[in-house]
């Protein structure tokens, strides 16, 4: 992939990924049983944008990546 194109990529990943968290802080202020359901399926989510576009993604482009990335 390009490497233009894998940095657009990945801004977009990571604004997406904080969408989201903030989604699940916002349904577990609302409702916390609701909010606990919704945080499971947020993980779910977060670990299939994980293993199946972030790893492949700084793999191949590893100046993109986190500093913190390689700690996990």
């Amino acid at each position: 992939m390009d490497a233009k194109i894998a940095t657009d990529i990945s801004a977009r990943i990571i604004e997406i990924c904080r969408q989201l968290d903030e989604s699940a802080a916002v349904v577990r202020r609302s409702s916390p049983s609701d909010g606990s359901r919704y945080a499971i399926v947020i993980a779910e989510v977060f670990d299939i944008i994980n293993t199946k576009i972030l790893e492949p993604l700084y793999y191949e482009h590893s100046h993109l990546a986190p500093p913190h990335w390689k700690d996990t």
